[in-house]
């Protein structure tokens, strides 16, 4: 079930990689669509919105947060994501699971707003 503060990979042409992982913001229930807004600074479109996102969990994989950087690896579970016509959509991220993406301002605020970012993720004052 897909609710506020779910990571997702937004649409079927969006590839299901670290860079391109959403986390869902709001619902429009008027239009029927997610808004959301990507992880990356890479992207050079900070808020997607569409129908029907497929959540981060259902390819087996979660995010890591430290700092102002994330990863995405694997949560130890199968990969259950389809593409609309049913056939199976892989995990496809080629940079493996010890790339950190640098995280958007915008997306961090979001995150710590929906208690997705640990507090042992967060510099302290004698790390900064």
């Amino acid at each position: 079930m897909l609710t506020r503060g779910t990571y997702v990979i937004m649409n079927d042409c969006d590839a299901p990689e670290a860079r391109m992982v959403a986390v869902l913001r709001r619902y429009d229930d008027v239009r029927g669509i997610w808004h959301a807004i990507y992880l990356a600074t890479y992207t050079n479109m900070s808020a997607p919105y569409g129908p029907n996102p497929t959540p981060l969990s259902a390819f087996g994989q979660k995010v890591e947060w430290k700092w102002d950087e994330y990863r995405v690896v694997t949560n130890g579970e199968p990969c259950t994501a389809t593409y609309r016509d049913g056939k199976p959509r892989r995990w496809q991220d080629y940079f493996g699971e010890d790339k950190w993406w640098e995280a958007r301002r915008s997306a961090i605020r979001a995150c710590k707003a929906f208690d997705l970012i640990p507090a042992h993720a967060e510099p302290t004052p004698e790390t900064v």
